[in-house]
């Protein structure tokens, strides 16, 4: 199974644990599927969801100077 296909079946595996009303141990459980794998993949995709972004960042108004020496 290619790298592509895993995170596919993963998807998959994800979407249909999030749309039973089953806690992780319980749908792991009644699908055959380890709980490490379960949370290895939830936490996978939680980070790849969530990508690094710059802001903008207001200052404001120039209060006054500084002068070292």
């Amino acid at each position: 199974m290619t790298q592509e296909e895993r995170r596919k079946m993963w998807a998959s595996r994800l979407a249909e644990y999030r749309s039973s009303d089953q806690s992780v141990s319980q749908w792991c459980q009644q699908h055959g599927v380890k709980e490490q794998q379960m949370w290895y993949w939830l936490k996978k995709e939680r980070g790849a969801k969530a990508p690094t972004e710059w802001l903008p960042v207001d200052l404001g108004e120039e209060v006054g100077s500084v002068t070292l020496r």
